[in-house]
């Protein structure tokens, strides 16, 4: 993505691993092409992220935002959306759906059911996303009620992922 891509902001649900891959990248963009990006990170438990921001390189500070958030699900068509209560850019170069952890939920009952990803959802449907990808959680995309034209999906097996672009 970042070889064939200029990415200015990307969205990541759920932080850990993946915000240092991000801002390292982000790093070398910067340094090779002048151009400074930045991820924002969402996360439902703010003992995890505190942990994550604790470690995190003094060096990748500047290229991320951490917040947590609180969670939010909606029903359509008999599927549960989980997501992050967020306000939207509007564009997003990249996001990666990693998160929510259903299994931090205090609905134990839903804790195991198949959900789709609410923000992902939101954000097709405002048309704001240029790049986005699932970590093993393919039912985000197969959840999905509605064909969205501006984007092509594809799968990848052996990831048991998606990629998704406009």
């Amino acid at each position: 993505f970042f070889d064939k891509n200029d990415i200015r902001l990307i969205y990541e649900f759920g932080s850990g691993a993946s915000t240092y891959l991000f801002c390292d990248l982000l790093k070398k963009q910067y340094e090779e092409k002048g151009l400074k990006g930045k991820v924002i990170s969402y996360d439902q438990s703010k003992k995890y992220q505190d942990n994550v921001i604790k470690e995190f390189p003094k060096e990748l500070q500047d290229y991320v935002e951490f917040k947590h958030c609180r969670m939010k699900a909606v029903y359509r068509s008999d599927v549960r959306y989980l997501g992050y209560e967020i306000d939207y850019d509007k564009q997003v170069d990249l996001a990666y759906f990693d998160g929510p952890t259903p299994k931090l939920l205090s609905d134990e009952n839903y804790s195991k059911q198949t959900f789709g990803h609410l923000n992902l959802l939101q954000m097709l449907e405002k048309n704001i996303l240029k790049i986005g990808f699932t970590d093993k959680r393919q039912y985000y995309v197969i959840s999905l009620d509605s064909e969205y034209h501006n984007y092509k999906f594809k799968y990848i097996s052996h990831l048991r992922s998606f990629e998704i672009f406009k």
